[in-house]
């Protein structure tokens, strides 16, 4: 299983129980995630609409069924449900190095590493979609400068995540499904 979830889980270890059952930390990740994801969300549209439209675009990232419903509750996907609040930061950060911000392809390789350490399918699922709006959401630069930031983002952020995924992804043989 990928580390980012659980190392984040691990930050609210100090709490005291407050069942039998030690669950604690870990509703406290999953509401920290599921806060993260609408911030994000928030974030990323607010960079296309209006801040009204954006709040309400972000609520409803936040309750969508698959996102509420599937992932937390009938199949408890802890990892990939933690990948929904990664994935609108990634978008906000590809759009910001797409107007030419500077911080943006660091904001970006950081955004990709902690997604492909949350969940690698989902990583995997994702790209095409990340390329496709590097390509389309560009305003201010040509389509080859803002590519290129784009990738040199994207390959920075697969680099620092190499520390998991190369491992994974090499051993696979020894791993029993």
């Amino acid at each position: 299983y990928p580390p980012v979830p659980y190392y984040l889980t691990a930050i609210f270890s100090w709490l005291p129980e407050q069942s039998l059952l030690g669950c604690t930390p870990l509703g406290v990740s999953i509401s920290t995630a599921r806060i993260l994801s609408g911030i994000t969300t928030y974030y990323w549209c607010r960079e296309l609409t209006r801040s009204a439209s954006a709040l309400g675009l972000a609520l409803l990232y936040m309750v969508l069924p698959y996102h509420f419903l599937i992932d937390l509750y009938i199949r408890f996907s802890f990892a990939e449900f933690w990948s929904f609040a990664w994935m609108p930061l990634i978008l906000y950060c590809s759009r910001r190095v797409n107007h030419g911000d500077r911080w943006a392809i660091t904001a970006l390789a950081l955004s990709l590493a902690l997604l492909i350490g949350t969940h690698l399918p989902t990583f995997l699922i994702f790209m095409p979609i990340l390329l496709g709006y590097c390509l389309l959401a560009v305003t201010t630069t040509s389509r080859l400068i803002a590519f290129t930031r784009n990738g040199l983002g994207i390959l920075l952020g697969v680099g620092l995540a190499a520390i998991y995924w190369l491992p994974a992804m090499t051993t696979q043989e020894y791993v029993s499904m």
